[in-house]
């Protein structure tokens, strides 16, 4: 046997070894790179369930519920013409369905109303509806109007302008 031989089996033995713990090492580092990618899309949708799910509104979503404060708005205007029972029947019918169904359909877009601008519009909203002669102004597509603007770039460009100015 020539020790020559012997040289070229080590090498290529050396060479197998190497090889085979590359893709041991490859494997492992892809096994770590996956848990870590699982690891991460569990702590998101944590972090998630509790926060909002949108801050804004789709223009769809937007467009959509400026019809139904239209809706309310024109029944309202209706009931306005018919003297007294048309006020009693504006103050328990339209008011409290038209504050229920924006209250749950922005609470279901995850729009928060105990902080901010957003709560005291919705508060303003409905005092508005139940004064008598200032009910007949349009007073639910208003407030779908600036809910859609607190939340655009518009709005937030002039929070931070505000905020330069008051010195934060």
């Amino acid at each position: 046997m020539n020790p020559e031989d012997n040289t070229d089996q080590y090498a290529g033995a050396a060479d197998q070894l190497r090889e085979n713990t590359q893709v041991a090492q490859y494997e492992a580092l892809e096994s770590a790179r996956i848990q870590n990618n699982r690891l991460k899309k569990v702590a998101i949708s944590k972090k998630n369930n509790n926060k909002p799910v949108s801050k804004n509104l789709s223009l769809s979503t937007f467009l959509l519920m400026f019809g139904v404060a239209i809706f309310f708005d024109v029944i309202s205007l209706i009931m306005n013409f018919i003297p007294i029972v048309g006020g009693l029947l504006q103050l328990i019918t339209i008011t409290p369905v038209a504050t229920l169904t924006f209250f749950i359909w922005l609470k279901m877009h995850g729009i928060n109303f105990t902080k901010g601008p957003r709560g005291s519009l919705l508060i303003l909203t409905v005092i508005i509806g139940f004064i008598p002669v200032i009910n007949a102004l349009p007073e639910w597509s208003s407030f779908v109007l600036g809910l859609y603007l607190s939340g655009t770039k518009i709005s937030t460009g002039m929070q931070k302008s505000l905020n330069k100015v008051r010195g934060k």
